[in-house]
Formats: C-alpha cells, structure tokens, sequence
C-alpha cells in the first residue's frame, strides 16, 4: 500500500526502500568490479621491466591497457551515478511522503473548522 501524492501519483515507500537498497547492492558490486579490473596484473603495456606486450607487441600492449584505464574509468562514473540516483531516490521518497502527510494533517484541520 503506498501514499498517494500530489497529481494523485502513489508512493510506495517500501518498494522505494527496497529499489534504493537494490540500487546500493549495484554500487558495491560496481566498486567491486573497478577495483578487480584496476587491480589487473598487466601493467602499462610496455615491454621492459614490465614485458607483459612484448617486444614486437608494444603498440598493442599499450592499447590494451589504455582500454582498462578506460574501463576503469567508466566503472567509477557509473558507481558514482548509481550513488547519486540512489541518494536521490531515497530523499525523495521521505520528501514525498511527508510533505503530502503534513498537507493532508493541515487539510483535514481546515475542513474541521
């Protein structure tokens, strides 16, 4: 059963909790899987001291691990998206429901006089 709100919209504030929960559940697992990619053993892709291309490989070895920063980079921006819609999803749904209880209790007082 939800609450409902202006414009006759229904707020389910548990089902909201349990989307913001599912939401921070993704974020964990996102941050888990930027940490594993970035913990990666291949190094700059260069061939020397970290020889994981290669010699007649370097340009490739390079590439790849541009494309792992990338990744990386990407994880973190969308673990970061997915805290913020999360956060927003949350404070919304305590706003909503308040904000219409606090106008209902202060309607009800008015059609009582």
């Amino acid at each position: 059963m939800g609450t409902q709100v202006s414009g006759g919209v229904v707020v389910d504030q548990g089902e909201m909790t349990t989307s913001v929960n599912s939401l921070k559940t993704t974020v964990s697992e996102l941050r888990t899987a930027a940490k594993n990619v970035e913990d990666n053993s291949w190094g700059a892709g260069r061939n020397g001291a970290e020889s994981e291309a290669g010699r007649a490989y370097v340009d490739h070895g390079v590439r790849i691990a541009e494309g792992i920063e990338r990744t990386v980079t990407w994880l973190k921006v969308w673990t970061t998206s997915t805290e913020a819609t999360a956060e927003a999803i949350g404070n919304a749904t305590v706003e909503f429901t308040e904000v219409d209880k606090n106008t209902a209790r202060a309607l009800d007082r008015t059609g009582a006089k």
